[in-house]
């Protein structure tokens, strides 16, 4: 099986038919254990595609807010936790492994430093 990172660039790619083959293998790749993970490891992998990169973290983003069970959704807007239905919901140890890993991910990962490096350097130049 090819990796998570290289089924996400197949998504993009201008041929419909290997578009849809890697559509279908990211959708099988959901349900296995540990997905949350590698879509983690693949939004900091800095060494990798900054487009794939992307995508990975809009994943990251849309699983957080469908399929998260908790407090973590009480404070989303326009999220009824009510509305989800348990077979979408994350595993307990994806749960907890976004619980544990979202904030230092988002504050101190290498797309976060990246982003206050440039703010930096913007402010830098302005003055």
């Amino acid at each position: 099986m090819a990796s998570l990172a290289a089924i996400i660039a197949g998504t993009f790619a201008g041929n419909n038919a290997a578009r849809a083959e890697a559509e279908r293998a990211l959708n099988a790749s959901r349900a296995q254990p540990g997905f949350v993970s590698e879509v983690f490891k693949i939004v900091c992998d800095v060494s990798g595609s900054e487009h794939v990169r992307l995508a990975a973290a809009i994943m990251l983003k849309n699983i957080v807010v469908k399929q998260y069970r908790g407090p973590l959704r009480s404070g989303i807007a326009g999220v009824d936790a009510a509305r989800v239905a348990p077979a979408s919901q994350l595993s307990d140890a994806d749960q907890s492994f976004v619980r544990d890993n979202l904030v230092s991910t988002v504050l101190w990962g290498p797309v976060a430093r990246g982003c206050l490096l440039y703010t930096s350097d913007a402010a830098d130049d302005s003055l």
